[in-house]
């Protein structure tokens, strides 16, 4: 908390606001990375090897006492969150984290309260939502969602009418913004099933009729594509991760119309210094 104060404090310095995005892994962590459990709604593996080629752990599907357990951690994120100072917070859902593993019925094979119809699935996620919303506000919560991600071996058999119902719960709810996955991957992680395209071709399109608030288009953008879904309404903001990866300077570069670096995959996600601060910014010939 006094770490992330600190970073806080700067960018509130700068005029800038600043959300924290909070997530479980559930099983896409490993317990010899962990020390723990690898929690899901069921005990299905994700199949294949993590980055360092060690086979994904078969989880533990969750009891009542996990359930518990996870609620409290969300809540006392939230809390640490809100006592550092940042301006809201984002739920990851999507990527194949847990929050996602309980929407989807590649993954989620309960026959409880928490699987089986639509409803059931949600309510989880719903419950880890009402609790961020307690602590910052509705307008202050957003969450992150997938529906034909197929990162972490995900997939359900029906998104449309699963996350239609999942987001005129939000909308009833009042959260601020739906961070939105379009279905172009980017990992060349194997997929088992057929591209998310063949699902749903447009997935900002899809599911803006069903949340009156802010939408955000992600994954695959560029500026220009980024700009198009604005100004045709199909989201009201476009997030960029890799160009700002790999261009410090991206808003001015946007602005000027100055060419971008290339990111380099390989620096993703591997820690160190290189892929993360050594990206230039760009100085124009008139400057030089």
């Amino acid at each position: 908390m006094e770490g992330w104060r600190k970073v806080v404090d700067a960018v509130h310095q700068k005029g800038g606001r600043i959300y924290l995005q909070i997530w479980h892994a559930g099983r896409a962590a490993h317990p010899q990375q962990t020390g723990e459990d690898s929690l899901a709604p069921s005990a299905i593996a994700i199949r294949g090897n993590l980055r360092t080629n060690l086979p994904y752990a078969k989880p533990r599907a969750m009891v009542q006492e996990d359930f518990e357990i996870v609620r409290q951690q969300f809540r006392q994120g939230a809390l640490n969150a809100k006592e550092a100072g940042f301006d809201g917070i984002e739920l990851h859902a999507g990527g194949g984290y847990l929050i996602d593993t309980f929407l989807r019925d590649c993954a989620n094979l309960r026959t409880d309260e928490y699987g089986g119809s639509i409803e059931n699935r949600c309510r989880f996620p719903l419950e880890i939502i009402d609790i961020l919303i307690e602590v910052f506000g509705a307008k202050r919560v957003g969450i992150k969602i997938s529906p034909v991600g197929r990162f972490q071996d995900m997939r359900d058999s029906d998104p449309l009418p699963l996350f239609t119902y999942l987001l005129s719960e939000f909308d009833k709810r009042g959260l601020g913004h739906i961070q939105l996955t379009e279905a172009k991957e980017f990992y060349t992680d194997k997929s088992y099933y057929e591209p998310g395209e063949d699902q749903m071709a447009e997935v900002c399109k899809t599911f803006r009729p069903f949340f009156k608030g802010t939408i955000i288009i992600n994954n695959g953008l560029t500026p220009e594509t980024g700009a198009q879904a604005l100004n045709e309404g199909i989201a009201d903001l476009a997030c960029f991760g890799r160009y700002f990866i790999s261009n410090p300077d991206l808003v001015e570069r946007v602005k000027n119309e100055w060419p971008m670096n290339e990111w380099d995959a390989s620096t993703f996600y591997v820690g160190g210094e290189k892929g993360y601060i050594d990206y230039k910014t760009y100085k124009p010939e008139s400057s030089i």
